[in-house]
């Protein structure tokens, strides 16, 4: 994962394994926008690389959600139940 000090080949060689278009010419610090932009749009987690190459996807959910957190739905609802 590039960070602000990387050489400007780590910038390009990162942006190009996400297939983001820039020009060979451009200044590392307007590709260094691209990279924060890139990084903050696409997480990448080692474990998902780890998994991809076992063939397996993994679905990320929005943390503390209740709509797709069935336990802290089921918490609320009970905890409602017992107060009355």
């Amino acid at each position: 994962m590039p960070k602000s000090n990387s050489r400007k080949q780590v910038y390009q060689d990162f942006l190009a394994d996400r297939g983001i278009k820039f020009n060979k010419s451009e200044l590392k610090k307007s590709l260094w926008e691209k990279v924060k932009k890139a990084k903050k749009d696409d997480p990448q987690y080692d474990i998902d690389k780890m998994l991809a190459k076992k063939g397996i996807k993994v679905l990320r959910l929005p943390p503390y959600h209740p709509e797709v957190m069935t336990y802290f739905f089921l918490n609320i609802v009970v905890c409602r139940v017992l107060e009355t």
